[in-house]
């Protein structure tokens, strides 16, 4: 299904067989540094395939099947990746960010990276075709532009609150294409030196106005064998589409991104469901098939050519994309010390994931690593942000560490415990939503003391979820679903029972 798993060459008795047709490869780079100190993130894209030509088949041979069976284009990317990883550097060592992502200094890394790919192909039997295509951002450099966001909103008087919050309008709209996780700091700083009375309302006005550039169409929800689909923009009926029902009740759904096409990956009790996003009843049934339980698949991640997912009892269980028959790799509780959850793609190689109050990751090889000491109670939710991610503990301890050195940044404890937690989108960042044992969810922010609520009447949700325009929450007794606009948190903007569509407890939520 998916072409890193793509084979461009197979060896056999009699030879060498071919794919018959290109495979689409991606190379990302997100640690470049340019002249002026700022991190460059490049992602290369490109077509591969192996030459039927007697020396080309040769060289094919000697270096890329060499004590190989079959050459796959996520082989492919890995032998390229290093020395275009070297001429990308090369490249943009010598010039400023800003040129780096515009026209001419562009179209130079493009080319240099063209030419180093077909160099390399040239050596291995390989060929490098159209289209050829590179993106180009830097973080750090919106964060400077941000940062003269702030100095802009600064210096705004409050007497002139309506001007100054056209003003925050338009600079959301400026800078919406260039979030980072730095972001947030920025603005709430902003608001933060507003007076205390016009800060509820600018916070309120920059989430309105994004909300309604990038909002949700719809909540997904699985119950039963049922994926269910509830309109935001209308009253109407909630919509179920059945699944097959040969792995057990739905436990979790996510929105997977294969080769640029949506895909719905569904948990279940025995398995996890692959299928096109527009038709989420042709699922393609991955099953695991080793441990009887009455639990399921809680998170799916799929990357890599491959499905992840991780299960109360059945641990962490890996397939590869288009080989749904049996699983590529399994790690049962017992190796991993217990039971998996909040499982999240770390970084490029490194899947994250918790069990009890411990921090684990796992590399793509299969390799185990705990990160930072154990909390002193189960992990509640892990949040990922822009160059780090949250961790939110029972207790009610908060915990920010950065992903690349996996280092503590910030601890804090908070009054009460925590028995759901997600993250809003803030302008590339996240402020946190947490739920406690009352009925508010609590919206904050770590790099400041700004704190609002999104009330109702359900005390210890199950399950939060939240998108630029909604939050909502699961009910304690998984029967119904609160949803609030994002900009508004006082009174819940629907509540609603999904019990005229399907007669199960709702399983998981997810907005998109």
């Amino acid at each position: 299904m998916s072409s890193h798993s793509y084979e461009l060459a197979r060896r056999h008795a009699g030879g060498i067989t071919l794919g018959a047709s290109p495979a689409r490869v991606t190379w990302e780079f997100d640690d470049l540094t340019t002249a002026d100190g700022h991190q460059l993130r490049a992602t290369f894209h490109a077509s591969v395939r192996a030459l039927d030509d007697p020396t080309e088949l040769k060289m094919l041979e000697e270096v890329l099947l060499n004590g190989r069976p079959f050459v796959t284009a996520a082989q492919v990317m890995s032998h390229f990746s290093p020395s275009l990883r070297s001429v990308a550097q090369q490249t943009v060592k010598d010039l400023p960010a800003n040129r780096c992502m515009a026209e001419p200094g562009r179209s130079t890394l493009c080319e240099a990276l063209k030419k180093s790919a077909v160099d390399l192909a040239f050596g291995c039997g390989l060929e490098v075709l159209a289209p050829i295509r590179l993106e180009v951002d830097s973080p750090t450099l919106t964060q400077q532009q941000l940062q003269a966001m702030h100095r802009t909103l600064a210096e705004q008087d409050a007497a002139g609150r309506v001007e100054h919050f056209q003003k925050a309008v338009d600079l959301l709209n400026q800078f919406e294409s260039q979030r980072s996780s730095t972001a947030a700091v920025a603005v709430t700083k902003a608001i933060e030196s507003l007076n205390p009375a016009d800060r509820g309302s600018m916070l309120k006005t920059l989430l309105l106005a994004g909300s309604a550039k990038s909002g949700s169409a719809a909540l997904w929800a699985v119950a039963g064998t049922s994926l269910v689909r509830v309109d935001l923009a209308s009253d109407a009926l909630p919509v179920a589409t059945a699944l097959p029902s040969s792995l057990g009740p739905l436990r979790s759904v996510q929105i997977a991104t294969i080769d640029g096409e949506r895909y719905w990956a569904v948990g279940a009790r025995d398995g996890v469901f692959l299928s096109p996003f527009d038709r989420p009843a042709d699922a393609v049934v991955y099953r695991d098939g080793g441990v009887e339980s009455a639990q399921g698949f809680s998170r799916v991640v799929v990357r890599n050519g491959a499905i992840i997912g991780c299960h109360s009892d059945a641990g962490l269980v890996s397939w590869t994309l288009g080989s749904p028959d049996r699983p590529a790799a399994v790690h049962r509780p017992s190796e991993l010390g217990g039971s998996p959850r909040n499982l999240l793609p770390l970084d490029g190689s490194h899947l994250l994931f918790s069990v009890g109050g411990q921090l684990m990751s796992i590399a793509d090889d299969g390799a185990l690593q705990k990160l930072a000491a154990a909390g002193t109670s189960g992990v509640a939710a892990i949040i990922p942000d822009w160059h780090r991610f949250f961790v939110a503990y029972e207790d009610g301890t908060l915990r920010a560490l950065e992903k690349a050195t996996r280092s503590l940044i910030t601890l804090e404890h908070r009054g009460q415990r925590i028995s759901s937690a997600a993250g809003l989108p803030w302008l590339g960042g996240r402020r946190l939503l947490l739920a406690g044992d009352d009925g508010a969810i609590d919206c904050v922010g770590i790099e400041d003391d700004m704190l609002t609520q999104y009330a109702s009447q359900h005390r210890g949700v199950r399950r939060i979820v939240a998108s630029t325009s909604h939050v909502a929450a699961l009910s304690a007794d998984r029967m119904r679903v609160v949803i609030w606009n994002s900009w508004e948190g006082k009174t819940p903007a629907r509540e609603i029972s999904l019990a005229r569509v399907t007669p199960h407890r709702i399983a998981d939520l997810l907005l998109a």
